[in-house]
């Protein structure tokens, strides 16, 4: 599957919020219509549904069941153009005492959160569908048949477009601030020390992909409750340049090596539990380690927007 083909699919599945939701009854097909969620990996797909519902009394007495997810017909073109994915797979409830319940609700909310309600209702019940198999067509003549491996792959490949694209835009922010902007404090620290400490995270994710791989808890947990700022004092100071273009190339290197990195790792590895507890609980993983850092981007960005709007830069070179 080639990498547009793959960008689509995963635009599919974060995007597109319902599904046609195949079941058997009588040993006859049945279809509906379902919310979906998919998880980081894109292995398992959540779904949320009233055991009143037939489709829910289908997959209790026949768990083979399948969901299409298609692209939005939103005229004038080929329908028949439109992206597509059927997933054939098996329909299992998630008891509440389950270890990854809280997960897939979680994950499930955070898609859906107006139906936060539904789960205090009695009838209602948490059902993962594993893909077994699939048919994707990504366009015209462009077919695919997926295993479980081109989902996580796929899966892999998006969370790495998703940090560059949150990279992309703080680059571009910092770019257009005026040198006297870059330079000012800003809510104790300013722009440049952002940059500076930015490109020292981003080395230190790929040392800490590493070691979580080999069971050991990042340095940096310890910091954790100092907001680390004893961590990002030392980056500030690392990378003392006050030059914008200087510390902007090295910004760019450190995630350009980070990026060189994430590619070369086997799509299993994101989502593996090495054993290693996060700081804020729960297994650390990679997902969640370069996640956070694509956070850290977007925040940094919106806060360093948010103050040159209240700024008076109309005294800036």
């Amino acid at each position: 599957m080639d990498p547009q083909s793959r960008q689509t699919l995963a635009r599919l599945i974060q995007e597109q919020r319902i599904a046609a939701f195949g079941t058997l009854r009588d040993s006859a097909p049945f279809v509906s219509m379902v919310l979906f969620a998919a998880s980081p990996d894109f292995a398992s797909f959540y779904i949320h549904i009233s055991r009143l519902a037939q489709h829910t009394r289908d997959i209790l007495q026949d768990s083979r069941s399948s969901l299409m997810i298609a692209e939005t017909d939103r005229g004038p073109g080929d329908p028949q153009t439109l992206a597509r994915v059927s997933i054939q797979g098996e329909s299992t409830e998630i008891p509440t005492a389950d270890a990854g319940y809280e997960q897939a609700k979680s994950i499930y909310l955070q898609k859906f959160p107006q139906a936060a309600a539904n789960f205090g209702l009695g009838d209602f019940s948490l059902f993962r569908i594993q893909p077994i198999k699939a048919r994707y067509i990504a366009g015209f003549g462009k077919i695919f048949n997926l295993t479980i491996f081109d989902f996580k792959q796929t899966a892999s490949e998006y969370r790495i477009a998703q940090f560059e694209a949150a990279f992309t835009q703080f680059e571009a922010l910092i770019q257009s601030l005026p040198e006297k902007l870059f330079l000012s404090p800003m809510n104790g620290w300013s722009p440049r020390d952002v940059v500076a400490h930015l490109t020292g995270w981003n080395r230190y994710m790929r040392e800490v992909c590493q070691r979580l791989q080999e069971g050991q808890t990042p340095f940096y947990y310890a910091d954790a409750a100092n907001d680390f700022q004893n961590v990002n004092a030392e980056l500030v100071a690392r990378y003392a340049s006050q030059d914008k273009g200087i510390l902007l190339a090295e910004l760019r290197n450190s995630k350009d090596e980070l990026i060189q990195y994430l590619v070369s790792l086997d799509a299993a590895v994101w989502d593996a539990d090495y054993g290693v507890q996060h700081y804020r609980g729960g297994s650390a993983s990679v997902t969640r380690t370069v996640k956070s850092l694509g956070d850290d981007y977007q925040s940094h960005r919106q806060e360093i927007e948010a103050w040159v709007g209240a700024a008076d830069i109309s005294t800036a070179p």
